[in-house]
């Protein structure tokens, strides 16, 4: 995939747009087309939109026939200019996540996980999946720490452009420092699987609280202490493009915008 560098303020508010319900036009949130944050940042903003209308068809079982990223190649021609071969595979991945959500949800509580030990980690359970990783409960041995740790898919092992992406992700997440942003503990590879370890904290899911931030915002005053609140909260996205909605967390009753998907 071209290696293009990426507007965080653009991709940051396209997101922001997308969670609170709105329906943004991706090309009002692209930076003009000689710019050379341009191309990286059209091929984020495809693929945060790609995967959340996808979700929302999971979610409320619409029918979507075949592929989207065609429709956005004829919309923005400079996609070309990326490798849409690379860009296929991470929608096949983002589709392939709702028939492993139905599996998932048809386990007994008590079923254990595929994997037993990664490296130091010793999984517990799966708590989440997304297009670019699967995401584990899990204790690291010889700390004794519980953590969440979120992996490659297996399905991605074989592209080293998805690869790569993936510990680009992990590494810029590892260099974010802030009490709203989940802290990335480690870095690793084992037998051939690619790994990273946060903080893990339990949370209400994002879904099933975004009609209480939507009350929040129509009663608090503009201004407000509460509304201030709110508006810090948007100012820290996920780390990764790829955690769900219903990732995000609701701790001590504010908004924080990275994850244990």
């Amino acid at each position: 995939m071209h290696d293009a560098p990426v507007n965080e303020t653009c991709r940051r508010e396209f997101e922001a747009a997308l969670f609170d319900g709105e329906q943004p036009d991706l090309q009002m949130y692209l930076p003009a087309t000689d710019h050379p944050e341009y191309l990286g940042t059209l091929v984020e903003l495809v693929l945060i939109e790609i995967e959340f209308r996808w979700d929302k068809a999971f979610a409320t079982q619409d029918s979507l026939t075949g592929p989207l990223l065609p429709e956005y190649v004829a919309r923005f021609p400079a996609l070309r200019d990326a490798d849409v071969e690379v860009l296929a595979t991470e929608e096949e991945l983002i589709r392939g996540r709702g028939q492993e959500r139905r599996v998932q949800a048809e386990r007994t509580p008590d079923a254990p996980p595929a994997r037993i030990r990664l490296g130091d980690y010793r999984i517990v359970r799966e708590i989440g999946r997304g297009g670019m990783g699967v995401v584990y409960e899990a204790e690291q041995v010889t700390l004794g720490r519980h953590v969440a740790l979120k992996v490659l898919p297996t399905s991605a092992l074989g592209n080293p452009e998805l690869v790569s992406r993936f510990q680009r992700e992990a590494r810029a997440a590892a260099q974010l420092h802030h009490t709203n942003i989940v802290p990335v503990f480690g870095i690793g590879e084992s037998e051939g699987e690619y790994f990273y370890a946060m903080q893990f904290i339990e949370g209400a899911g994002l879904d099933d609280l975004l009609k209480e931030l939507q009350q929040l915002r129509a009663s608090t005053p503009s201004g407000s202490a509460g509304t201030n609140k709110v508006a810090s909260s948007h100012q820290f996205t996920p780390t990764d493009r790829d955690a769900p909605r219903a990732a995000r967390t609701l701790l001590q009753g504010e908004l924080a915008q990275t994850f244990v998907p």
